[in-house]
């Protein structure tokens, strides 16, 4: 009967075989699924026989896996922010780098010392940014909104999971329309910001995956961005800010966006690429 360790071995072999990236994380990842452990408890039982009904449940998700859908779909979870999170197809999957708007957000209203913030969760997707808002802060009250049904129903999933369903407030609506002027604190938003003709060159994990709703920029790429410019200081309060994520090549547009109507900061992400964007509203 093999072992953890030789079928580890023989996972990651088989997933270089066929060009997937990250090979020895991708064997770790399905095995601790499988056999219900940690990524740490397979080396320390790396002589544990596998069963050939575990066996048959590897070869099933790795026959997945090299069609190329994505790991944290055959896990049906991610890690975010160190929380973990239910994820599901049809519902964008939340990415590590948007964990910077989180930092962004936290650092901002600690410099401020503001409690009792109204968030508007522009676009939630699965819930990730207001869920890890409301575990982190117990003042605030957020609004989560999406145009998908099946997003606001894995975000209000997530929310019961962390015990947080009492502080979001979900609503299916498209953007903005669905709000009152000067209703929010912080509109904070991972917009889709691809433009459309790049799409057909994302990996297949991502294009085939994802939902085009939440990839599609327009032509573009900044349709999303600039109607969160253009409307989004109508629904904030006084001193309002805006924080969302775009792609590093839309930093010198963005700017020139916020001239009129906003104060603008552009962080970076840890790979060095310009991220995140905060933008203060002026006030007349």
């Amino acid at each position: 009967m093999s072992t953890v360790l030789a079928v580890l071995k023989r996972l990651e072999e088989a997933f270089i075989n066929e060009n997937i990236e990250s090979p020895r994380v991708n064997a770790e990842v399905i095995l601790s699924k499988v056999l219900n452990f940690n990524r740490m408890q397979l080396y320390l039982n790396y002589d544990r026989p596998v069963s050939k009904v575990e066996l048959n449940k590897i070869r099933e998700i790795y026959r997945r896996r090299i069609k190329r859908e994505p790991l944290q779909l055959l896990t049906e979870e991610i890690n975010f922010y160190s929380y973990k999170f239910v994820v599901k197809k049809g519902v964008f999957i939340p990415r590590q780098e948007t964990e910077i708007l989180i930092d962004v957000f936290l650092k901002e209203i600690k410099d401020e010392k503001k409690e009792n913030l109204v968030i508007l969760d522009l676009g939630s997707g699965s819930g990730v940014i207001g869920v890890t808002i409301a575990k982190l802060l117990p003042k605030v009250s957020i609004l989560s909104t999406d145009l998908s049904f099946e997003a606001l129903e894995l975000a209000k999933e997530n929310a019961n999971l962390h015990k947080v369903e009492n502080k979001i407030f979900f609503i299916q609506a498209n953007w903005l329309s669905a709000f009152k002027e000067g209703s929010f604190d912080y509109i904070i938003s991972n917009p889709p910001y691809i433009p459309t003709s790049q799409i057909k060159y994302l990996v297949p994990e991502v294009k085939n995956y994802d939902p085009l709703l939440s990839l599609d920029g327009g032509e573009d790429g900044i349709k999303y961005i600039r109607l969160i410019y253009e409307e989004g200081d109508k629904y904030l309060s006084y001193g309002g800010k805006i924080i969302f994520e775009i792609d590093s090549n839309q930093k010198e547009i963005v700017e020139e966006f916020s001239l009129k109507k906003y104060s603008t900061r552009i962080f970076k992400d840890l790979n060095g690429d310009f991220r995140v964007v905060l933008a203060t509203k002026k006030e007349t």
